[in-house]
């Protein structure tokens, strides 16, 4: 299996015959499970998605995730296996940090694990954690273990026009903040602040509604637009003043 390697400063691979050494000391059921894993692929095209944790030589435990396609020909035959290999260990001691800080927080908070494809381009992310903020608002309060390691793309396509770039710049190591509108499609329509913070392995979404202040602010817009055409259309010379007394709408105010 080609093994393209996302994260190797974490295991120092730097030549297949190192990485053959050290993979050499993972227990057996684990290079079993690997290998049925590889071999049903070759044989039917199931797809392998697996994570287990595996000792290394200087006794340290990590946890570490395979993901791997079958590649086809053009008649549809299986002519070989592409994949990866992470260390995803220090993501998921950041889940543990914020399912125990978060999952109660009125924010909606969502970490994260970016996907790649053989040209290491961003393509989509793994939902790894979701508070229950963010699954009431966007999944209809499906149960967590449910979404854990949903693509984010592929199963609700009407994020994509509205989160994809915003997610690649975050995968590219990059924190920043945007404000987000969410429409159409299946998607509430929702105002949010949102912020997107990378860490080792993974990225942090972290989204405050501030959907009543905006509906508020446009419905006053709209009352003021109101207000301008219903009085330019009298004759009657009527002024709307302000707390301070300043002319605010009104024929007077030429």
């Amino acid at each position: 299996m080609n093994l393209r390697e996302n994260i190797v400063s974490q295991f120092s691979l730097l030549s297949p015959e190192l990485q053959r050494d050290l993979f050499a000391a993972a227990p057996a059921p684990t290079v079993e499970m690997r290998r049925t894993s590889l071999a049903r692929l070759l044989a039917t095209g199931e797809p392998i998605s697996l994570e287990m944790d595996m000792p290394r030589r200087d006794g340290e435990t990590r946890r570490i995730a395979y993901r791997g396609e079958a590649i086809r020909a053009d008649d549809g035959r299986i002519t070989g296996a592409r994949g990866t290999v992470a260390d995803v260990t220090e993501l998921y001691r950041a889940i543990e940090m914020f399912r125990a800080a978060f999952e109660e927080n009125s924010e909606s908070i969502a970490v994260l694990r970016p996907i790649y494809d053989e040209g290491g381009r961003f393509v989509d992310c793994e939902l790894m954690f979701i508070n229950r903020t963010a699954r009431q608002r966007y999944y209809d309060a499906t149960p967590p273990e449910a979404l854990h390691g949903r693509r984010m793309f592929e199963e609700r396509p009407a994020f994509r026009p509205l989160l994809f770039d915003h997610y690649a710049r975050a995968a590219a190591g990059e924190a920043f903040t945007a404000e987000l509108r969410s429409t159409g499609g299946d998607l509430p329509e929702i105002w949010s602040e949102a912020g997107f913070y990378p860490f080792p392995g993974g990225f942090v979404h972290v989204g405050r509604d501030i959907t009543a202040a905006r509906r508020a602010e446009q419905a006053a817009r709209d009352a003021r637009a109101l207000q301008e055409v219903v009085f330019d259309a009298l004759d009657d010379a009527i002024v709307v003043l302000d707390p301070h007394g300043r002319i605010q709408i009104g024929r007077a105010h030429v």
